[in-house]
């Protein structure tokens, strides 16, 4: 119990669960090596600060597919209101707002896919949807071959 007397009581303080949702998007940035995250993470929070709640980087890359003298940082931003939902307009404002700062500060870019990397997901999802329109007729053929059998009439199911 003396603990609990001893414990400041004007450092504790009571936050409300919210409200309303936050949404979250991640984003990669290319710039230059000398770059900080908290560099970053200044811009971002002082250019949304009325609807950035949280901003977070979670990976930092150098080496392949990143220029030489640069790296790719990714960043989570989740936006939030206090007052109300958030819709994608406003979240699309802010979101652009803080890149166009990103971009005029530090001259940083946003991250794309790559060629190579771009070729190889065509491919996959070329194999992928073929995959399926295989099954796709085979279901059709079974289930028109069975439909037939009854009786000479039509009936899928």
């Amino acid at each position: 119990m003396d603990v609990v007397n001893e414990t400041n009581a004007s450092k504790v303080k009571f936050v409300p669960i919210d409200r309303y949702p936050s949404i979250s998007r991640d984003i990669a940035l290319v710039v230059d090596r000398e770059v900080t995250a908290e560099e970053m993470l200044k811009i971002i929070n002082s250019t949304g600060k009325k609807l950035v709640r949280k901003s977070e980087v979670f990976d930092i890359y150098e080496g392949e597919h990143v220029e030489a003298g640069k790296k790719s940082v990714a960043l989570r931003i989740t936006y939030q209101a206090s007052d109300h939902t958030l819709n994608d307009e406003e979240v699309r404002a802010v979101h652009d707002a803080i890149l166009e700062k990103l971009k005029e500060k530090l001259s940083a870019d946003l991250r794309f896919i790559t060629k190579k990397a771009e070729n190889r997901l065509f491919v996959c999802m070329f194999l992928v949807f073929s995959f399926l329109g295989i099954v796709y007729d085979t279901y059709l053929e079974n289930n028109q071959s069975h439909a037939l059998k009854r009786k000479g009439k039509i009936i899928f199911g």
